[in-house]
């Protein structure tokens, strides 16, 4: 064999090993395309799953929170229920402004012709029915997530009483008598009654400016209620006399700031704490047990009374230890036995129970126990000794990222949310 021979034999055997490792690159290179498709599903399911029902952010206080600056109309989602709705979002103020345009069924906004004979006598006889481009569960949520809300109202009255004569209805149907700040649904009143200023040009007390029944008597005051507004109706009567009428304004519904958690956040939050229970707490016979030690907190303070109330609705998994020793062992020995109630909503769904003896070495005893339940929003968990032996205390010596606490706990987190079908039955 030549020389050239032997040179195309090394060449095509260099060819046979490149193409080969080209194959083994082409192979790899696909395979990697597979599981980059299957990663890539996977997190799109997984998208779709923490944030396909978030559509736009929740109040005009997460537009800025995202990045928003320029005031405008934008769209929010208070609540994942429903659809997003438009409001005005104004920014450059001192806090961020949420606000929904009020409409009014009535308009003009006078409760009689001025100078006709067209209103009518009796309390709350007119009214004027207010609407916003949100429903009663996006308002609801609307305040639930925002720091303060408020609403301008104003009468400028001709011989026209307001005391004893008018009111508003709120978001849940309360009437409501006062027409400045946050007080009773029955109080009554106007601003110039909190600052004792009310113009009284007939001799006598008035409540509100208009009760004087002068001509151009005014009324200025901004609703604050947080449990009431906004306001759904204003009601008025006393315009029956020929010049007898109110013009009214209602300012548009206004919302500032977060007070908890957006619903893009609570998707992605399992609510989790770990809380532990008073030392002096006691297992007796009708004695509650509580748990007011925060450890770790991601449940908008979920247990801030003692028990349980669930912040957001869904399967909540609770596991808890109880650690107790006998108060007294001289009379009674080193006998543990009770029975613990558990109660969802006040009913019991389940018992916590120990029969046994303790030994001299070891004078306590620990107890673990787990549930998991469906809970609506509001809905509450608590333990209540039904029976006791003897009284028992809860052990101490126990510690959590540093800090101490007794050695009777209850934790708690969402695992997953709730289907539509879980409270049919």
């Amino acid at each position: 064999m030549d020389e050239c021979d032997l040179t195309c034999e090394s060449a095509a055997a260099r060819l046979n090993s490149v193409e080969s490792e080209v194959k083994d690159l082409k192979k790899d290179v696909k395979q990697l395309q597979t599981q980059n498709a299957q990663l890539q599903e996977r997190v799109d399911s997984l998208h779709t799953q923490v944030n396909g029902p978030v559509k736009a952010a929740s109040s005009c206080q997460e537009h800025w929170d995202n990045g928003m600056r320029e005031n405008g109309i934008y769209e929010i989602q208070p609540t994942l229920s429903y659809e997003p709705f438009e409001a005005l979002c104004t920014f450059d103020k001192d806090e961020v402004e949420t606000s929904l345009k009020r409409n009014h069924a009535k308009w003009p906004t006078y409760t009689a012709t001025p100078g006709g004979s067209d209103g009518c006598a009796d309390p709350g006889c007119y009214k004027d029915k207010i609407t916003y481009n949100a429903n009663a569960d996006q308002l609801e949520a609307l305040v639930s997530i925002s720091h303060r809300c408020e609403q301008r109202v104003f009468q400028n009255c001709t011989s026209n009483a307001l005391t004893g004569f008018a009111w508003w209805v709120g978001r849940h149907g309360e009437k409501v008598k006062y027409w400045h700040g946050d007080k009773a649904v029955d109080q009554e009143g106007c601003s110039c009654w909190d600052s004792d200023s009310c113009i009284s040009s007939h001799g006598y007390q008035t409540k509100c400016n208009c009760d004087s029944l002068d001509e151009g008597n005014v009324d200025e005051g901004i609703l604050t209620s947080m449990e009431q507004l906004p306001v759904m109706e204003l009601a008025f009567g006393d315009s029956s006399r020929r010049y007898s009428f109110i013009y009214y304004e209602l300012g548009d519904f206004k919302c500032y700031g977060k007070k908890n958690m957006y619903p893009s956040e609570i998707l992605v939050n399992d609510f989790a704490f770990k809380a532990a229970g008073d030392p002096g707490t006691m297992v007796e016979s009708g004695s509650e047990i509580v748990f007011n030690q925060m450890l770790f907190d991601r449940s908008l303070g979920a247990m801030r009374k003692g028990y349980f109330t669930a912040p957001v609705e869904g399967y909540w998994r609770f596991d808890m230890q109880l650690s107790l020793k006998m108060l007294s062992t001289e009379e009674f020995g080193l006998k543990y036995l009770y029975e613990i109630e558990v109660l969802h909503n006040n009913k019991v769904v389940d018992y916590i129970y120990d029969n046994t003896a303790g030994t001299e070495a070891r004078a306590f005893k620990t107890v673990s126990y787990s549930l998991e339940l469906p809970m609506r929003t509001g809905d509450t968990l608590k333990f209540k000794t039904k029976s006791a032996f003897t009284t028992y205390v809860m052990t101490d010596g126990c510690s959590t990222n540093g800090e101490t606490h007794n050695c009777s706990w209850l934790i708690g987190r969402q695992t997953h949310f709730l289907d539509e079908y879980t409270f049919d039955n």
